[in-house]
């Protein structure tokens, strides 16, 4: 028996190409997003050098240390680092008269503050000189800095690197100089060439700090020179502190010509 059920032809399918042709929007944004990039990086290293972003600087640091600050130069170093030259820090004791001078209190060569995209913030010190004095109440000026009068005291001075710098920073210190007046300008203690090196770890369910010191010269309060000193610890959050190593070169008392210590510019 004939199907006479019609079947429904198919049309063949033309396809037709046009002569228009969308580009990818990704090609194109990320070129004016690398665009803008370089255009806002270029203007961050002509920014950096002018006076106007120096006082900023300058207005910054003062609060944060509450000693009045220099800077001579800032411009943008690689790999897109603020640097700051010659920068100092000076002060004057309350308890001092209206008269008096301020003090120096840092004289750096170089601070570099950066952000890694691994290691977050980075701070670095470079060619440091650090005078602290005794003022006429017998307390040590600036009193936020007295750590440093001991820099043997490791758990002060994670307490005050963490304070200055921040618990997520990389912190590290080179070529740093350190001395301790008493009333009569005589040294009490002193560093030289202090090395340090603060870095955050990563660690399950607690936070932690590695700390690396080293100085080739300390001079302690009772009257002993420590040479070649090196230090490595661990500081938790909770402040609970892991000593990782400690030695020294060399022990023996302060040379007699450095006992008669020559008086200082005020």
């Amino acid at each position: 028996m004939r199907d006479n059920t019609t079947q429904k032809k198919r049309r063949p399918v033309r396809v037709y190409r046009s002569a228009f042709r969308m580009e990818r929007r990704s090609s194109s944004s990320l070129f004016w997003w690398l665009l803008a990039l370089a255009l806002l990086a270029g203007f961050g290293v002509l920014a950096a050098r002018t006076d106007g972003v120096r006082q900023l600087i300058v207005d910054r640091l003062q609060r944060r240390t509450g000693l009045t600050a220099t800077v001579s130069s800032s411009r943008i170093g690689w790999p897109y680092d603020l640097v700051l030259e010659n920068v100092t820090l000076s002060g004057k004791p309350k308890s001092s008269g209206s008269a008096d001078a301020e003090r120096l209190v840092l004289r750096l060569e170089e601070l570099r503050l950066g952000r890694r995209l691994r290691r977050g913030m980075t701070v670095m010190v470079r060619g440091a000189d650090v005078t602290l004095y005794t003022d006429d109440d017998g307390r040590t000026f600036p009193s936020p800095w007295a750590v440093l009068t001991d820099i043997e005291d490791t758990r002060a001075l994670a307490a005050w690197v963490t304070r200055l710098f921040g618990d997520a920073s990389r912190v590290e210190f080179k070529q740093v100089g350190i001395e301790w007046h008493d009333a009569e300008k005589r040294i009490l203690t002193a560093t030289r060439n202090l090395g340090l090196l603060s870095v955050p770890l990563r660690v399950p369910n607690r936070a932690w700090r590695y700390f690396s010191m080293s100085a080739d010269y300390v001079q302690r309060a009772e009257g002993h020179v420590l040479a070649g000193l090196q230090q490595e610890w661990l500081v938790a959050s909770d402040s609970s502190l892991i000593q990782l190593g400690y030695c020294v070169a060399g022990e023996y008392p302060v040379p007699e010509e450095l006992e008669q210590n020559a008086e200082i510019d005020p």
